[in-house]
């Protein structure tokens, strides 16, 4: 229960149980094939579909998303779910930035490091922890989100293909 200044009481709307899973060889795991189909669906709706493509991603992103939000503790379906539209929306998101905006991965990349950054750093001086046990709000929610998307486009830096002058030269 919250007391407001006018000693009105409202409800608690935000859940109280942690909603991301324990960190195991599991969540590992999840991780992993969450990133691989991120990788390979990204492509194909791009690569098949272009904008309709960019237009099935943002509605899994968005509906996903509002699942997760509204659940009120873990939910292993709806947090797998959101991981892994996530994981398809990041590189998406990259390979627009990079292939048709013409925005280089370095700096991408440097933009993406400072916005980790700051979301680490404004969820410190928020919370005064980075604990994903603490993670049982929809503001802690939304700066893991923000986190996991950037680290998804930053994976395209890893992943783009190596120059042919390289490849060559080994």
């Amino acid at each position: 229960m919250i007391v407001l200044a006018d000693n009105h009481v409202c409800p608690r709307l935000e859940p109280l149980a942690a909603k991301v899973p324990e960190i195991t060889i599991g969540f590992w795991v999840l991780k992993l094939l969450t990133t691989a189909i991120g990788e390979a669906a990204s492509d194909y709706l791009l690569s098949t579909m272009s904008f309709v493509g960019f237009g099935i991603c943002v509605a899994g992103f968005v509906s996903t998303l509002w699942i997760q939000f509204r659940t009120r503790r873990y939910n292993a379906f709806a947090y797998s779910a959101a991981v892994m539209m996530v994981a398809v929306f990041g590189t998406m998101a990259a390979d627009v930035i990079h292939h048709q905006l013409g925005v280089s991965f370095t700096m991408s990349t440097l933009f993406c490091a400072l916005g980790v950054a700051a979301t680490f750093w404004a969820w410190h001086r928020i919370e005064n922890t980075l604990s994903v046990h603490s993670i049982a709000t929809r503001r802690l929610m939304t700066a893991l989100v923000v986190v996991n998307n950037v680290a998804a486009r930053n994976r395209r830096m890893v992943t783009k293909p190596v120059p042919a002058q390289l490849k060559s030269a080994t």
